[in-house]
């Protein structure tokens, strides 16, 4: 994502930089250092000459929570860190822009929404001083001294409202198994009245929206075209996204926006180098597979892309010799079942360190893990029951890392775990999802502390539905915190 970004940014060299919203997948979640740590992270993979390029941040669901859920401290440390409001307006050569967060436009009398819709209204005032020549009394606020009118861009991370993807025929668009989809008014996008309410008091030129991961063109009322930006995270999508847009002053140029044949040609070399370099890595993937795994050598770089956080050596061996305990504490005659999700190091360390325990299946999202053959499974959390069938209530012992600190991914997470599990279970994620991780699978912390080779701002624990410490009949120092 950074080298994507910077590469994009030395290329198109733009004005102008809009983040529309979920910079984080945590935000809600995290602790005060935790979310210091990922502002400094998001400005590291973001980097950008402030002499020549303005950044505009929206928020996003991810970064502060849904509207039943935002707090006056999730939204306000928010804006301080990037220095923006739940509706802001500036202006760029003349161009204006207002941006908006969606969590405000829920219509009630909330902290967010009362604060929203006054501002709304006064922007609303000001646009309309400028169309009449400042013939008003109000005080308008521009900062260019002879500003002139023109619609605004309106900036928000839920598209306006639409019954779902199903125009959408775009090349990022949503796959066939999503675009049709009916959309859940103030979850998938604003509601009827918010985005009616956003159309008649800004008469935008242009809607710029999120959210979705996919991407959309939309036309409303009055020929007021949005664009649904996909994502630009490999997490999210095999083809991440950016949208480049060159904009007149409204009258110059009053088409859909589109891009220029030098930024086209640009984007599609781009494009072609990527698929080259993933085209040439699934073909290694694809002759490995085909040889036998060497387990005593076999090693993988982390990806940050994937969010990958290799556990530490001490961590990995420790909580393998914890699977070993629960093997050999197994009743009956049958071989222990071990089910490692999204938590590749450990699978390693189970085949290097105790390769007696032959029934270990790694259940995970990156493909280069293909290359262990039957002893890999293809899995994604957004999809947590897409595993074979014949896998339920099937494994002694399930352990998982889900690669993010969010409620959506330890829930559906959860889901596969309580599928698969006919017994014991342990959960390796941040100490702030203990409260979830006993209501959704009764899992208790346990005193093992995980580390990683890259130290994580955040803090890990352990969480388990039997005593860790106590199963492996040791002295227990290797478990101690």
């Amino acid at each position: 994502m950074h080298r994507a970004f910077t590469t994009a940014y030395a290329w198109f060299r733009p004005e102008l930089v809009i983040f529309l919203g979920d910079l984080f997948d945590e935000g809600k979640w995290c602790a005060p250092d935790e979310f210091e740590y990922y502002v400094r992270r998001f400005q590291e993979l973001f980097p950008m000459d402030p002499k020549q390029t303005l950044a505009a941040v929206v928020a996003g669901n991810h970064d502060i929570g849904f509207h039943y859920s935002v707090t006056p401290y999730l939204n306000n440390r928010f804006e301080r860190a990037f220095e923006m409001s739940s509706v802001d307006r500036f202006s760029l050569k003349g161009v204006h822009f207002v941006s908006v967060n969606s969590m405000a436009m829920e219509g009630d009398d909330c902290f967010l929404c009362s604060k929203a819709r006054d501002e709304l209204t006064k922007i609303s005032g000001q646009l309309q001083c400028l169309a009449r020549g400042n013939d008003c009394d109000i005080d308008y606020d521009f900062d260019d001294k002879t500003p002139q009118y023109s619609r605004p861009v309106l900036l928000q991370h839920f598209p306006l409202f639409r019954e779902s993807d199903a125009a959408c025929n775009e090349e990022d668009a949503a796959p066939a198994s999503e675009k049709y989809k009916r959309f859940r008014e103030k979850w998938d996008c604003l509601s009827r009245n918010a985005s009616q309410t956003l159309l008649d008091v800004l008469n935008p030129r242009l809607v710029l929206s999120g959210h979705t991961h996919h991407g959309c063109r939309v036309k409303h009322e009055r020929d007021i075209w949005e664009w649904s930006v996909s994502s630009f995270s490999w997490r999210n999508r095999n083809n991440p996204t950016l949208l480049t847009v060159a904009m007149a002053l409204e009258g110059d140029n009053d088409d859909l926006p589109t891009l220029s044949a030098e930024t086209f040609a640009a984007l599609q070399q781009f494009y072609n180098e990527e698929d080259s370099r993933e085209k040439a890595r699934l073909d290694i993937v694809q002759a490995d597979a085909a040889a036998p795994v060497d387990y005593t050598t076999l090693t993988f770089d982390e990806d940050w892309q994937l969010s990958q956080f290799w556990y530490d050596e001490a961590t990995s061996n420790a909580l393998a010799d914890i699977c070993l305990a629960v093997a050999e504490n197994n009743p009956g005659n049958d071989p222990t079942r071990i089910a490692c999700l999204s938590c590749p190091t450990l699978f390693l360390a189970l085949k290097k360190r105790h390769p007696q325990l032959s029934n270990v299946i790694l259940f995970e999202f990156d493909k280069r893990f293909s290359k262990l053959g039957q002893d890999f499974t293809f899995y994604d959390y957004k999809s947590p029951l897409d595993v074979p069938r014949e896998w339920r209530e099937y494994f002694d012992l399930v352990v998982a890392d889900p690669p993010f600190l969010s409620g959506e991914c330890l829930t559906k997470t959860a889901v596969t775990m309580k599928f698969l599990s006919k017994g014991k279970m342990i959960l390796c994620t941040g100490a702030t999802m203990a409260d979830m991780a006993d209501r959704l699978l009764h899992l208790k912390k346990q005193e093992f502390i995980p580390g990683h080779r890259n130290n994580l701002a955040n803090e890990f624990r352990c969480f388990a539905n039997f005593d860790m410490k106590a199963i492996t009949n040791k002295d227990g120092d290797n478990l101690s915190s």
